[in-house]
């Protein structure tokens, strides 16, 4: 009988020192997954900026921006082939922010349906990879420019059917964005963290 409490004790003692151990040494990781280009042209200080300089209180809080220049194609290779590590990233992310190049679209001298049809498609192949490895603070920026209102409405129908937070910058009248625009996205990203 006393081998039988003897075992249950240390059973329980060795139970009791497994719980400490890890909680004096397991440190959480808090994420934020940047992908895209994040609209630096006319400001030095983005609203990925301002999102890091209000996350950064997190304990081990770390930062990945992905591939800030790349056009939205390029961007779902890189996730295909999983270039540097970046879907362990996503799946690690608790805050994930896309702006994805609106730079790719002013190239065109014309935009088209078949390039704007495109670049929905890729759009919405790059927010379903995202969604299958994690299912975070997903935050989706529109693109600025008044002329692209009518591909922003698509881009809202997308993130609607993925349920994904959609950041709308319609009420911004230039064609750029100032750093008080920045500060707005970064709160508006900040302030629907769930």
């Amino acid at each position: 009988m006393k081998r039988r409490y003897k075992l249950i004790l240390i059973i329980f003692i060795s139970f009791l020192l497994t719980i400490f151990i890890y909680f004096t040494f397991y440190k959480e990781k808090y994420y934020y997954l940047a992908i895209g280009n994040d609209y630096k042209n006319y400001s030095t200080y983005t609203y990925v900026d301002y999102i890091n300089e209000n996350l950064k209180n997190k304990k081990n809080y770390k930062y990945y921006l992905f591939d800030n220049n790349s056009t939205i194609e390029s961007i779902y290779e890189d996730l295909i082939n999983n270039k540097d590590n970046i879907n362990n990233k996503i799946k690690k992310a608790n805050i994930i922010t896309l702006s994805l190049n609106i730079d790719e679209l002013n190239n065109y001298k014309v935009l088209n349906n078949i390039v704007i049809n495109d670049y929905l498609n890729n759009l919405e192949l790059i927010i379903k990879k995202i969604k299958k490895l994690n299912d975070n603070n997903i935050f989706i920026i529109n693109l600025y420019d008044q002329k692209f209102n009518d591909i922003n409405i698509k881009i809202k129908e997308i993130s609607l059917k993925y349920n994904i937070n959609y950041i709308n910058l319609d009420n911004i009248k230039n064609n750029y964005l100032s750093y008080k625009d920045h500060k707005k996205i970064a709160n508006l990203v900040v302030n629907n963290i769930k």
